[in-house]
């Protein structure tokens, strides 16, 4: 069951979501040549995907479970579970 958290494991969340879409932006540019030996960079075509790869994580991620990968491991939610009311 879902807890809520304080800001600490929250920022550890974001930071896990953060290096998991890094990892897709890094393996785009291998495919659309952006990659680098400082490091890689992506435009046009490889920037638009990236950045629909990352909508789609939350909105699909977030619309079905009601959390991210990143909330996973440390058990959150971003909404409490709904909660039974008696009429």
């Amino acid at each position: 069951m879902p807890h809520l958290v304080g800001v600490g494991l929250r920022f550890v969340a974001v930071l896990i979501d953060g290096i998991l879409l890094m990892i897709v932006g890094y393996l785009l540019s291998l495919v659309f040549g952006g990659s680098k030996s400082s490091g890689f960079e992506l435009q046009g075509p490889g920037a638009f995907l990236w950045f629909a790869v990352g909508f789609a994580y939350y909105i699909f991620f977030e619309g079905t479970r009601g959390a991210t990968c990143r909330f996973s491991p440390i058990m959150t939610a971003v909404f409490p579970p709904p909660i039974a009311l008696e009429t």
